[in-house]
């Protein structure tokens, strides 16, 4: 599994049966693939803590495993302990951790050992397509065998240390050093959400090299559809302003959103471009549409996002997914930040929007949510002059009153219909 045919295990490593000091002392030379008694030297012992689930990864490793392989056998005391290694061991070791999968095949138990698995590039390469890594096959195929090892090593360290990291400062570090590999990249962002879940966290983030690695990485994956979805809710939180929360809103000087470069160098486009290549896909359109809700709160993020053509790719979304409550909610509320801006959409455009939100509104009326966030972009709309003919024409107040109505107990919603109504009195 995880991609190409790996060159199995020999069965032929063995060590010559018989106990006793007679076994024991005898030359190596005549032993054949027994365990060497003259040597003083034994393997080192993995110590760890018994509270982690997987012993650390040792940081000297790469140097003992280039070691074992030009040096003899180790000595072993109970040499009728293992009589042959399986053919099988290269698939038994995929049902391990990647940190306990890196120690197995690098055991130092004999030579012939040592050469069935350190040195053997078909299995290095297996264990990095496999899961739970599952790198890039064009991209390291052709690398040395040690470097193969030592970048698993470097992944199986990184599995076992990202979901312990307690800053943001170790997420950069991570989304730096494993820029190539969708599944750390994952691992690292699925920590980084946790962390940003805290105020102070997230202002660390929001002014770190955190934005600008996750946006250059989704255009790096921009064909991994999973990635982006994970990376599109990262952002979103990422690009939440102080005190904000899920279905927050805000009032005007109300919110605290940070100016940050990155979004308006890499972010914008990354972001639209990952909808736009992706627009069949209902679960990264609902995502992209909750990362545009935070990302247009800032003025400067909002302008650049409508000269980007931000108002087609939802509308492109809206018009896809047309039977998707959740795109079409998401779609809504990003309308809210985006259409506050006078003169900006051209009004061939803003005629198709206010069409738009008046069929996602009236076909899910009956979703408080969605009728909610629906009529506050007709409200929004509403405070540009030059759309108040067409929402007159098209009985938008008539919509919000009958929302309003339905949802009555939804304060906000009686005065997006009473204001409404009164401006396009």
């Amino acid at each position: 599994t995880g991609g190409g045919e790996v060159t199995p295990l020999h069965s032929g490593v063995s060590w010559e049966a018989g106990g006793g000091a007679a076994a024991t002392t005898r030359s190596s030379a005549n032993m054949g693939n027994s365990c060497d008694a003259a040597s003083s030297r034994r393997p080192r012992r993995v110590e760890f803590s018994p509270r982690l689930r997987h012993p650390p990864v040792e940081p000297e490793l790469s140097k003992r495993e280039g070691a074992n392989l030009s040096r003899g056998p180790s000595r072993c005391t109970t040499p009728n302990a293992i009589l042959r290694v399986s053919s099988f061991l290269g698939s038994i070791a995929e049902f391990c951790d990647p940190v306990e999968r890196h120690q197995l095949l690098c055991m130092p138990l004999c030579r012939k050992f040592l050469e069935q698995t350190v040195g053997s590039t078909d299995l290095w390469s297996h264990m990095l397509f496999a899961k739970p890594l599952q790198v890039p096959r064009e991209q390291w195929a052709q690398m040395p065998c040690s470097d193969k090892l030592r970048f698993h090593r470097d992944l199986a360290r990184a599995y076992f240390d990202i979901p312990r990291a307690h800053s943001v400062s170790e997420i950069a570090d991570s989304l730096h050093c494993f820029g190539s590999c969708c599944s750390v990249l994952m691992l690292a962002l699925d920590t980084l959400n946790a962390l940003v879940e805290d105020d102070t966290q997230r202002r660390v983030a929001q002014i770190s090299e955190v934005p600008l690695l996750v946006f250059k990485a989704m255009k790096r994956h921009s064909h991994n559809g999973d990635f982006l979805c994970r990376a599109l809710y990262s952002a979103m939180l990422v690009l939440r302003p102080k005190g904000g929360s899920e279905g927050c809103l805000f009032k005007g000087d109300e919110m605290s959103s940070l100016r940050i470069e990155a979004v308006l160098a890499e972010g914008v486009s990354s972001v639209l471009d990952s909808m736009r290549l992706h627009l069949d896909n209902p679960q990264l359109q609902y995502m992209g549409c909750w990362s545009l809700v935070n990302m247009a709160l800032e003025p400067t993020h909002k302008t650049a996002l409508l000269s980007a053509g931000v108002i087609d790719v939802i509308s492109d979304a809206m018009d896809r997914h047309v039977d998707e409550p959740k795109v079409q909610f998401r779609a809504l509320f990003a309308l809210i930040n985006l259409v506050t801006v006078s003169g900006v959409i051209q009004a061939k455009s803003a005629e198709g929007l206010i069409r738009r939100v008046m069929v996602a509104t009236g076909r899910y009326i009956t979703y408080p949510d969605v009728a909610g966030r629906g009529c506050m972009v007709l409200y929004n709309m509403s405070l540009d002059r030059g759309n108040h003919v067409l929402l007159k024409a098209i009985k938008a107040p008539a919509l919000i009153c009958r929302a309003a109505e339905l949802h009555s107990e939804d304060h906000l919603l009686k005065f997006v219909a009473t204001s409404t109504a009164c401006r396009l009195a």
